[in-house]
């Protein structure tokens, strides 16, 4: 098992691009649960801030929308939150490999609610902790 080093470079941000959920790009065994659903989009984490954030053990991260934000975290930080399973990928291994390394590869999540499209760009911004809040990935449509 190989320790991934995390860059924690304050101001840093991810990019992304919003992609369809091919089941043919997803491991076996997640074929059957996620073989039927349609009408969502696929975002795939930046690897480091799945450490950052602690999902890697869970499997499962908050989407929580809050005064025209989304925001993705660990713990609720508003009313509006839904639960989402994640999922594990490579982008080095046959897509349909079943032996995950939970503190090496990728994870994406599927959702219908976002207002993202196939092929947006989006930002990822690691947001810290404070006294008043839990930390969080802020994600935004990247118009550029």
């Amino acid at each position: 098992m190989k320790i991934t080093k995390i860059d924690r470079m304050v101001g840093t941000s991810k990019e992304g691009t919003v992609s369809s959920l091919d089941t043919n790009k997803v491991s076996e065994s997640y074929e059957h649960e996620l073989s039927n659903i349609e009408g969502v989009v696929r975002v795939d984490l930046p690897n480091t801030y799945s450490s950052i954030i602690g999902s890697r053990e869970p499997k499962y991260i908050l989407l929580n929308h809050y005064e025209n934000e989304y925001r993705l975290s660990m713990l609720p930080l508003c009313d509006t939150f839904i639960k989402l399973p994640l999922y594990f990928f490579s982008k080095h291994k046959n897509p349909k490999y079943v032996d995950f390394d939970i503190d090496a590869d990728s994870q994406f999540f599927i959702t219908d609610q976002l207002p993202f499209s196939i092929g947006d760009k989006i930002t990822f911004s690691m947001v810290e902790q404070t006294e008043t809040t839990e930390r969080y990935i802020l994600m935004e449509k990247n118009d550029n």
